[in-house]
């Protein structure tokens, strides 16, 4: 990425929804992993849209979006970080890392004890990311889909 283009992380918009849901599919045709826009996938297909007590961050470069996080309530000490990803030329230039950041920061300012996820062993860039960054990783989890759990307590 050249010197001159910056990008920004901000709250989602309505027109959000499309392109980022195009990317995160992309990106998991990429890691050849089934898109479930009924299940796993349901709230990418909300992007965009509020819902109570959700955050959705977007990643803008030249005002497009190139990277995703949604924050959705899970009980009331602690919230899960989901579609945290990025367009793959986007990647290990420290945005990855920016926008876990602002999820942290975020998910404290809203008074919650923990941040958590599911994720992949395959999406090896992301596990780096949260390892890097100090959060824990927990028990295993069953098939199908994710099969790590992280969590960070604030």
């Amino acid at each position: 990425m050249s010197a001159e283009r910056t990008w920004t992380i901000r709250d989602a918009r309505p027109e959000d929804g499309r392109p980022v849901r195009r990317f995160v599919f992309d990106i998991l045709n990429e890691y050849h992993v089934a898109a479930d826009p009924d299940d796993s996938d349901a709230d990418v297909m909300a992007f965009g849209a509020a819902a109570d007590g959700v955050v959705q961050l977007v990643a803008e470069v030249d005002g497009e979006p190139i990277g995703s996080a949604i924050l959705t309530p899970y009980s009331d000490t602690e919230i899960k970080l989901s579609k945290l990803f990025l367009k793959p030329e986007f990647r290990s230039i420290g945005l990855g890392s920016e926008m876990l950041a602002r999820s942290e920061a975020v998910a404290k300012e809203r008074g919650y004890q923990r941040i958590s996820l599911g994720t992949r062993a395959l999406y090896v860039e992301a596990v780096r990311l949260y390892e890097r960054r100090g959060w824990t990783r927990g028990p295993d989890l069953p098939p199908p889909g994710p099969d790590r759990y992280y969590y960070r307590d604030l």
